[in-house]
């Protein structure tokens, strides 16, 4: 995520050993920093204080291991960061749910935090992040243990079509995203491993990010396409250039200002609504009333609404500012050029493979922010490869070819091959319910949050996500499910396979609610209709 610094170009850059900052005490590393105790630590600064050597990864696994430093790992921009506390204090006690870091305000996370005092309930346990740094009382390690398993299974009927033979066997895809490290899901899946940015940006060796990903589309036990074989492009969506983060800036200060009018449009809603809730409760205390009893009814509702869209969007502006204070501090911004990149290498590759070993599908988890740098250059490189039949899955898939995808939520302990386990995701679920019919008709949801994925820890480890999610889950998914359709038929097309999603999706609703909110996609339907298309 940074550039490759040249000491030639600091006057005051004097790098030491390892072997030197293995004697270094906790208040001259620091000192040298010129940081407190509280923060995070970037690569640049790292290399600017001379606390590292050639190999910098070392330095690193270094202060992680000396300092109880803990690697943030929950999105991007974050993964080039450690996030340190006091010396020799690797897991933080959480004395309240509270106390958990929040994203959001659907996502608590309990990765590096001991919780095994805290009485949950098991709907709340399953709602958290967590991984092998979590520290759990016997009782909810047995339950975390079986649901962790038990939500590998991509859902949705995935399986049963495995047992069919269909398995992406025969179908090449590539995933573009953070940097990859090894794991059993996908290892003997991957066919290359190119660094787009090796000359430019290197900010890690592994990332929680990739390894998701590549599990969810073709791991052997979590993935929706185990059998597809995948060329991996690791990238990166951040710049260093100054007036590049100078514009990036300025249009989040607007975003922030056009939530912030609408955030007291709504707040202001709210006001007259529960002022008509009042008068409703007094006129309704002198008698029953059916009429008035229903006008009750829709306006609490509407107040609900209301009030999880406020808490929405004050976590949306408070996240825009953290942005903001992240680019200040650090000078980075987001940016498409590597995507770009990535992009058009796949498809020169292309040119030089064989038909039946050519990329069919890529997978990208990132929206191409149209005010980052490179936007241009981002959507020719996905109208070539339109041009070229590959389809280009991303969370900006209506942007680009009019599909219009959002994630479903499921319910861990329900079934997770059946359609009514699923709902609106839940990261936009306090809005799911307002759209127009026409709007949800036309929405397919993809799974997406309570599953298992490969961790980047190491090559056998798992992560349980509860409703930690986001698209960048269900792109993957649905590129998975490209993948099958392709085994099927291998003549389709991106278009054809949209309408045939949709034509065969089931009704999705709001488990509390039973309000409609899209279709949910039919995996064991779809493939059907494929292969019955085929043979017409």
């Amino acid at each position: 995520m940074v550039d490759k610094i040249n000491p030639a170009n600091m006057p005051d850059y004097k790098p030491i050993t390892l072997n030197e900052l293995t004697k270094m005490d906790e208040a001259s590393i620091f000192n040298k920093l010129d940081k407190d105790k509280s923060g995070t630590i970037s690569d640049k600064e790292l290399t600017m204080a001379g606390l590292v050597e050639e190999n910098l990864l070392k330095a690193k696994d270094y202060l992680l291991q000396k300092f109880g430093i803990k690697k943030i790992t929950n999105n991007t921009p974050g993964e080039n960061y450690f996030e340190y506390s006091p010396a020799n204090t690797k897991v933080t006690t959480a004395h309240t749910i509270d106390e958990l870091p929040t994203r959001g305000s659907w996502i608590r996370d309990a990765r590096g935090y001991d919780i095994s005092n805290l009485e949950l309930p098991e709907t709340e346990l399953l709602n958290l992040c967590i991984d092998n740094t979590t520290i759990l009382s016997p009782e909810q390690k047995a339950i975390i243990e079986f649901y962790t398993e038990k939500c590998k299974d991509p859902g949705l009927g995935i399986r049963t079509l495995h047992e069919q033979g269909i398995t992406g066997k025969g179908v090449h895809m590539a995933i573009i995203d953070q940097p990859l490290g090894k794991h059993q899901e996908y290892a003997a899946n991957i066919r290359s491993h190119t660094d787009v940015n090796a000359t430019e940006m290197r900010w890690c060796e592994a990332s929680m990010h990739g390894a998701a990903v590549t599990s969810i589309a073709v791991g052997k036990s979590v993935g929706v396409a185990p059998d597809a074989t995948v060329d991996y492009y690791s990238a990166v969506n951040m710049t260093q250039d100054p007036e590049a983060n100078k514009d990036y800036i300025e249009y989040l200060e607007l975003s922030i200002e056009k939530e912030s009018i609408y955030l007291d449009e709504c707040s202001n809603d709210l006001k007259v609504k529960e002022e008509r809730r009042i008068a409703l409760q007094e006129k309704l205390s002198s008698g029953n009333n059916s009429r008035l009893q229903n006008e009750l009814k829709i306006v609490e509702e509407d107040i609900r609404a209301i009030q999880e869209y406020l808490k929405a969007a004050k976590d949306n502006i408070s996240s825009l500012q953290e942005e903001i204070e992240h680019i200040k501090k650090y000078g980075q911004s987001s940016s498409n050029s590597s995507y770009a990149n990535a992009i058009n290498k796949i498809l020169d590759k292309n040119h030089t493979l064989p038909p039946d070993e050519r990329i069919s599908v890529i997978s990208v988890s990132w929206g191409f922010d149209k005010h980052a740098e490179g936007y241009e250059d981002l959507v020719q490189a996905i109208a070539r490869a339109k041009k070229e039949g590959v389809f280009v899955v991303s969370t900006a898939l209506y942007e680009h070819y009019g599909m219009r995808t959002c994630g479903a939520n499921r319910a861990p302990k329900g079934d997770l091959n059946s359609p009514e386990s699923y709902e609106a995701g839940a990261f936009f679920k306090h809005n799911s319910e307002i759209r127009s019919k026409e709007y949800k008709n036309n929405l397919l949801l993809i799974p997406m949050d309570h599953r298992t994925t490969a961790d980047y820890t190491d090559e056998t480890s798992y992560r349980y996500e509860g409703n930690d999610g986001g698209m960048s889950w269900s792109t993957p998914w649905l590129a998975g499910m490209y993948v099958l359709a392709k085994q099927t038929d291998p003549d389709i097309t991106p278009q054809k396979f949209w309408e045939i999603a949709l034509n065969t999706s089931d009704e999705c609703t709001n488990n509390d609610s039973g309000v409609y909110v899209g279709r949910i996609i039919n995996p064991r339907e779809l493939i059907k209709a494929v292969k019955e298309g085929k043979e017409q």
